[in-house]
């Protein structure tokens, strides 16, 4: 399960974030792994207000949706399988809701739940 990226927006592009998942799946691959690709997550006004670097979260959330758009078409261009949380933490304009985060950033027990759940799903897909 490869998780990361979002430390790098805004300053990278996310071309650049899609070329070292790319590295890492090509590693993953050739130990003979599974490689499976989370999707960045969306940030919030939580996180301009406790963390500097996140002030403009609306240009972060930007870049976060074309990074994930490029993971996306990647992932199924190379029958690579992703988990996409954005569908229980994002409202319809692509913000992290308050209730799923302790601080913009970070995930809530409630959503950790559900991404188990999600990794359970793709375990039990490829018999692991």
């Amino acid at each position: 399960f490869i998780n990361g990226g979002i430390n790098d927006l805004p300053w990278k592009e996310p071309e650049f974030v899609l070329n070292n998942y790319k590295k890492i799946i090509e590693f993953v691959k050739n130990e003979k792994a599974i490689p499976i690709i989370n999707l960045l997550l969306y940030t919030s006004p939580l996180a301009a207000i406790n963390y500097p670097t996140r002030a403009d979260y609306k240009k972060i959330n930007s870049m976060v949706k074309t990074t994930n758009t490029l993971l996306v078409n990647f992932a199924k261009q190379n029958n690579i399988d992703y988990i996409d949380l954005n569908k229980i933490t994002a409202d319809e304009n692509d913000v992290f809701k308050a209730a799923y985060t302790t601080d913009g950033i970070h995930l809530t027990g409630y959503v950790y739940k559900e991404w188990a759940s999600m990794i359970q799903e793709v375990l039990v897909k490829h018999k692991i």
